[in-house]
C-alpha cells in the first residue's frame, strides 16, 4: 500500500501562492505603466485571462493595498502614478 507523501499539499499551495503573487505583480505593473488604465473586473479578467471572481479578488486586493480604488461605476484606478 502506498504511503502519502508529506509535504506535497504544502508544496502545492506555495505554488499556487508564488502564481498569485507573480500575477500580482504583473498587473500591478500594468497599472503603473499605464496610469490612466480603467478597468472593471469583467475588463481585466479577459485582459489577464482570469475568471471574473478571480479578478475581482485581485483588483480587490489591490484596492486594500492602497495601490487602486474603485470608482462608482465599478472600474479600478491607479490611486496615485
Amino acid at each position: 500500500m502506498d504511503q502519502p507523501v508529506l509535504g506535497r499539499p504544502a508544496e502545492a499551495h506555495e505554488a499556487g501562492a508564488h502564481e498569485r503573487d507573480a500575477r500580482r505583480r504583473r498587473c500591478e505593473a500594468e497599472y503603473r505603466e499605464m496610469p490612466g488604465l480603467k478597468l472593471t473586473a469583467a475588463q481585466a479578467a479577459r485582459l489577464w485571462h482570469l475568471g471574473i471572481d478571480e479578478s475581482a479578488r485581485l483588483l480587490d486586493s489591490m484596492v486594500d493595498a492602497g495601490l487602486l480604488y474603485r470608482s462608482r461605476d465599478g472600474a479600478y484606478l491607479l490611486l496615485w502614478s
